[in-house]
C-alpha cells in the first residue's frame, strides 16, 4: 500500500509474529524532512516477537523432542527415546503459520 504525503499508516508484525505484550500499534506519517530536503516515513519503532508453535507438535510415547515452546523461525529436535526405532532423530522448524515443518 502507499501511503501519501502527510496521511498515516499502521505498522504491523510479518506474519508469524505478534505484537509484544503491553504494546500497542504505532502509527508513522509521511512528513517533508528538511534537513534531507525529501519526503520520509517517520515514527517510532514497534516490538514484535515471535509466534509459538502450537500445531502438528510431535507426540508419541516413543518420542523425544525438544520442541515445547519453540517460536516462530526456531528448530526443534526430534528422535525416537531408547528402545524404539524408526530412523535418525530430524529437525523441526517453527513455520510462520504456527505448524512445524515435517
Amino acid at each position: 500500500a502507499s501511503v501519501t504525503f502527510s496521511s498515516s499508516c499502521t505498522l504491523s508484525c510479518t506474519t508469524g509474529y505478534a505484537l509484544a505484550s503491553g504494546v500497542s500499534p504505532v502509527q508513522w506519517t509521511c512528513n517533508y524532512d528538511a534537513a534531507t530536503s525529501s519526503v520520509k516515513l517517520a515514527g517510532s519503532d514497534s516490538k514484535c516477537e515471535a509466534k509459538p508453535c502450537t500445531a502438528n507438535l510431535p507426540a508419541g510415547e516413543a518420542l523425544n523432542h525438544s520442541c515445547v515452546g519453540i517460536k516462530t523461525d526456531q528448530s526443534c529436535t526430534v528422535e525416537c527415546k531408547a528402545g524404539y526405532t524408526g530412523g535418525n532423530a530430524s529437525i523441526r522448524t517453527c513455520l510462520k503459520d504456527g505448524s512445524f515443518s515435517g
